[in-house]
């Protein structure tokens, strides 16, 4: 397994003191990915770009491909980090309180932490799902998207 060099320039830019030597998610969890069927690929052997503002079908270029082109990429990740924005200071205070005795502020305040993670993940997911099925409808309307069910791919890693 490959682990993606840090760039900890830019990391000392972002967030000075702060540096987290992790290699991306799709590098520690690489198996585990390959193994989950991410993507759906059509007869045709064309996929839907996971991009949910574009649901867009084109043919993959590279064997992990999940975005049909850079500016979905780039659309997505600038969604992740401002999901992780959101979530970062409650997955803190869960992490240094999560043992915290029943009964004090520190458990209650964890107790909370949770449950605005919880409501950020499923609001996150809802508004993925819908925004999906919006761009569906809008390539189905302009006919350049199949109709019918699609087969799960073989290797469906994220990028």
């Amino acid at each position: 397994m490959t682990v993606a060099p840090l760039d900890t320039a830019r990391a000392h830019r972002v967030a000075p003191g702060a540096v987290l030597n992790l290699e991306p998610f799709s590098s520690f969890a690489h198996l585990e990915l390959a193994a989950v069927q991410c993507t759906a690929v059509d007869a045709d052997g064309m996929l839907s770009c996971v991009q949910p503002d574009c649901a867009r079908q084109f043919k993959p270029r590279l064997q992990n491909q999940t975005y049909c082109c850079a500016a979905c990429k780039r659309a997505d990740t600038a969604e992740f980090r401002a999901v992780g924005l959101k979530a970062a200071r409650p997955l803190l205070v869960w992490r240094t309180y999560r043992y915290a005795k029943a009964g004090t502020p520190e458990k209650a305040l964890c107790g909370r932490a949770m449950a605005y993670l919880n409501r950020l993940q499923s609001g996150w997911l809802n508004s993925r799902k819908g925004r999906t099925a919006a761009a569906l409808k809008r390539q189905w309307s302009r006919g350049r998207v199949a109709r019918g069910p699609a087969k799960p791919t073989q290797k469906g890693v994220l990028s």
